[in-house]
């Protein structure tokens, strides 16, 4: 039983010693507040291990490792059995570049919680520290505690071969593969390139295509997309012969209505401002599904966006446009762009496109097979249609993900599915009283190339000579929020542009306005921070049916 304080406690009404009531007030909080207040409460119960191990927490979250160690080490003296708190006490340690204190924590993490990510992230400090043989048993013990989970072999696989033993990778691939572990063939295509083992190289290529393609729901349309953009009659034949007699997937039948209803061309237009830890991710990705020309808007970028566009042109087909203008026209730049790529004949339907915004066709198909499939199930006929409406989805930023040093936009694996209510104590700057990523978001549309007159702003509409339905093969993965460097860049970027936009009303780009104030006030960190979650909070929504789990794209990149 904790002692009674001898001094009154901060202006809150919380049982301080109930554990449950206590992780759900703190969930409510920024990690600043979060700090803040328990600050004051570890005055009032200075040897409270649960206390302590939040408080620990707190600091860490914002960027105060070296204290965080001092509370975490008090928290795990007695909280032994708690593996969250020996993750977070490996992970300051990491920051304060004391590694063997780090690797020591996490070791502890995983042998008091066997948690997978926690595995993960030991296997990486251990090979980042050259400590291969921690890395290889713990990729083994990931392996024998999550038998269906493919990242523990794929890092035992490269383990051995950051150690230098590509040979030894090779053959333990060949001992311990699994038949659907595309990223595995991958490796051995890597390494047989590198070797200079061309036939075995080639092997391994094929490989990891068909293992590709049968992850997909719909291979059998993917194979015949990616067979059909292979321009070497021999490639393709040998591909054919390979997917035939290993997946028997493929058939002389077309795809649906292939012949009455061609499969498209599809372009895409960009409109960015540095977005330099985005936008070649999205370039590629693209293209991957099926895009093949890009025209691409920069708006006087000076982050190094300008220059890994004129890098990407080397290898994509890119037409790009400097706009040096601050006054985030942004429709009539959109539509500039519309007009350019129906000039060049380039493409049948046209991608109005963010850098954050990911277009994902359904099923593992490409982009130009979803919108053909679209256009075939629409109760209009092909030739009266000029838009398409995707729905658009806000992928939810993880706080403790944001701080990693190797986060990525793709870590975003939450989607929110219906609008999440404020926070009591939140301002409401929206019309629908929602936090303005955890909400349902509008539409974005693509367009027929002929016949396309005008993009709305936020390419929400566009004004076309044929009718608009909503598409059904095609979903919008949207990242709002990354890093706070990101997020603080975007917000100032647009702010001083709506400022010197004459065109548009104080009522245009709400959020936006709102964020540009807070940050001249001094207040957009805490904007920050509340529009990203807590492990804990995400659990919760999950919970509550407010966020579901999507990983596709993070599967793509990884």
């Amino acid at each position: 039983m904790l002692p009674e304080p001898a001094h009154a406690e901060p202006e809150i009404s919380i049982n301080w010693q109930h554990r449950p009531s206590v992780n759900a007030y703190m969930q409510s909080l920024s990690n600043t507040e979060r700090a803040d207040v328990l600050l004051d409460v570890i005055d009032l119960y200075p040897n409270d291990a649960f206390l302590l191990g939040l408080y620990g927490k707190a600091l860490l979250a914002i960027n105060n490792p070296l204290q965080s160690i001092d509370y975490l080490e008090k928290a795990t003296e007695t909280e032994i059995g708690n593996a969250s708190l020996f993750f977070s006490l490996g992970l300051a340690y990491q920051q304060m570049q004391r590694m063997s204190k780090a690797l020591m924590a996490l070791r502890k993490a995983v042998e008091v919680g066997s948690n997978a990510d926690h595995i993960m992230v030991l296997i990486r400090f251990a090979q980042e520290c050259g400590q291969y043989r921690l890395a290889l048993s713990s990729a083994t013990l990931g392996m024998q505690l999550h038998p269906q989970d493919d990242r523990f072999a794929c890092a035992y696989a490269n383990v051995l071969l950051a150690n230098g033993q590509p040979e030894v990778a090779v053959e333990w691939i060949g001992v311990n593969d699994k038949p659907n572990n595309a990223y595995l063939a991958k490796i051995r295509y890597d390494i047989h390139t590198a070797l200079g083992n061309t036939e075995e190289a080639s092997s391994a290529q094929l490989d990891f295509q068909s293992r590709t393609i049968r992850q997909q729901s719909n291979y059998r349309e993917h194979a015949r997309s990616v067979l059909d953009a292979i321009p070497n009659p021999a490639m393709k034949a040998q591909l054919i012969d390979h997917w035939e007699s290993k997946l028997n997937v493929l058939t002389t039948e077309p795809v649906a209505n292939e012949q009455s209803l061609p499969i498209p061309r599809v372009a895409m237009s960009i409109l960015v401002r540095d977005e330099v830890d985005i936008i070649e991710h999205n370039i590629r990705y693209h293209a991957s599904v099926g895009v093949t020309h890009f025209c691409v808007t920069d708006n006087a970028s000076v982050d190094g966006t300008r220059e890994v566009l004129t890098n990407l042109q080397s290898e994509f087909s890119i037409d790009i446009i400097d706009e040096p203008s601050h006054t985030i026209d942004q429709d009539l730049w959109v539509t500039r762009m519309a007009k350019r790529i129906v000039d060049s004949e380039s493409a049948d339907w046209i991608i109005h496109n963010d850098a954050d915004e990911f277009w994902v066709p359904e099923n593992g198909q490409s982009l130009p097979i979803a919108i053909a499939g679209s256009l075939q199930r629409s109760e209009l006929s092909n030739d009266e249609i000029g838009v398409l409406c995707c729905k658009r989805i806000n992928m939810l930023p993880n706080k403790s993900d944001t701080l990693t040093e190797n986060y990525a936009f793709y870590n975003n694996v939450h989607v929110a599915i219906k609008n999440v209510p404020l926070r009591d104590g939140e301002e409401q700057w929206n019309n629908d009283n929602t936090n303005t990523v955890a909400r349902l978001v509008m539409d974005k549309v693509m367009t027929r190339a002929e016949g396309t007159s005008d993009i709305e702003y936020g390419n929400h509409g566009a004004t076309h000579a044929l009718a608009s339905v909503n598409c059904t093969g095609v979903s919008i993965y949207h990242y709002p929020v990354r890093t706070y460097a990101q997020f603080e860049r975007k917000v100032v970027n647009y702010g001083i542009s709506l400022e010197q936009n004459t065109r548009f009303s104080e009522g245009s780009s709400l959020h936006l306005r709102y964020w540009y104030r807070r940050y001249n006030e001094g207040k957009l960190m805490q904007d920050y921070e509340a529009i990203c979650f807590s492990e804990a909070e995400l659990e919760q929504l999950l919970a509550d049916g407010y966020v579901e789990i999507d990983t596709r794209l993070r599967t793509f990149f990884s």
